[in-house]
């Protein structure tokens, strides 16, 4: 690891199954911290999601990036 880099890691792995009905609202969290840019990916059914070709993104006042599913979307 580089010298100049910090970083925290903290992989959550859940296998507790949540039904969300159709067009329902889902909020997830994922809070990083680091001294570099951080990379998250997200899986649904164990396929990695494309969020830049699947979703419109925002970040709102507080500094919460939000999703919204576009008709290319899964």
């Amino acid at each position: 690891m580089n010298p100049g880099m910090s970083f925290k890691y903290q992989s959550i792995d859940s296998s507790e199954k949540m039904p969300v009905c159709g067009r329902s609202e889902l909020s997830l969290a994922c809070i990083t911290q680091g001294s570099s840019a951080m990379q998250v990916r997200w899986f649904k059914d164990d396929a990695a999601i494309n969020v830049q070709t699947s979703y419109r993104s925002h970040v709102d006042n507080s500094g919460t990036k939000e999703f919204q599913k576009t008709k290319k979307g899964w």
